[in-house]
């Protein structure tokens, strides 16, 4: 997780990627932010430690020969193979900070997310709502298809009779049901989509045990339902950051 600080006033920020920010100075006390990539920069910044910065000179991979970093090309062998390396203050800085931290253990700042519950209730709404598009989904095909009154006569019938055509509006109802999840939720990575909307199929694959008691078959329902809710909710979180991608 990413953090937004104040090194001046300790105001921690922590961003959403689907809503760049509009400012670069903190609004208590107007000191330029920084950016930190996760909680170890976090508590350097939080205690006044300078992160290690990549030295002005870079070394040619070559020849070995330092040249300044704004050159693209070796000075000496013309080679375009570089190096970084980092300043050498910078790291001893660095590394006697961390040690005056560890003798006080109490200085380090741990930041939690103030929005995990609201970020768990968007996720159990999410597969909530995935689990109704499935439903209707699956009932809209069934309907058009074979006709819910005849299925409702005779299930085991109805499923014997027309297995191929229950198979396939099952596919498609979990691709579908997994779709929709990534326009439910803001914008998250794809293996955090793939995760959450495979969370529908398993469900749904959980179901099976009501008709079938051999446990070997009813894994592969779980894991064939999961992949395919799971793959729709990928497909569609691809869509939604090109989607936000052109937009921005």
């Amino acid at each position: 997780m990413s953090y937004i600080v104040c090194r001046n006033c300790k105001n921690v920020v922590i961003p959403d990627e689907s809503q760049p920010l509009n400012f670069d100075k903190c609004h208590n006390c107007g000191h330029v932010l920084e950016y930190a990539r996760d909680n170890t920069e976090l508590n350097c910044i939080m205690n006044n430690i300078e992160i290690p910065k990549i030295a002005y000179h870079k070394i040619c991979a070559k020849c070995h020969s330092l040249n300044p970093r704004q050159t693209g090309m070796c000075l000496f062998c013309g080679s375009t193979r570089f190096l970084l390396q980092y300043d050498a203050n910078s790291v001893n800085n660095y590394n006697k900070s961390i040690e005056n931290l560890s003798d006080n253990p109490e200085m380090v700042v741990m930041v939690h997310n103030q929005h995990n519950l609201a970020s768990l209730f968007l996720k159990i709404l999410s597969v909530i709502v995935g689990l109704f598009d499935f439903l209707f989904f699956f009932a809209i095909g069934i309907e058009y298809t074979l006709g819910l009154a005849n299925v409702q006569k005779n299930p085991m019938l109805a499923v014997s009779q027309n297995y191929a055509t229950i198979s396939l509006i099952l596919v498609l109802s979990l691709l579908l049901a997994g779709f929709l999840i990534s326009f439910v939720l803001p914008r998250v990575s794809y293996k955090d989509s793939f995760k959450l909307s495979s969370l529908v199929g398993i469900i749904v694959g959980l179901s099976t045990v009501l008709v079938v008691k051999d446990i070997p078959m009813m894994l592969i329902a779980i894991l064939f339902c999961g992949f395919l809710s799971g793959l729709g909710g990928f497909i569609g979180e691809l869509l939604v950051h090109k989607i936000l991608n052109r937009m921005n």
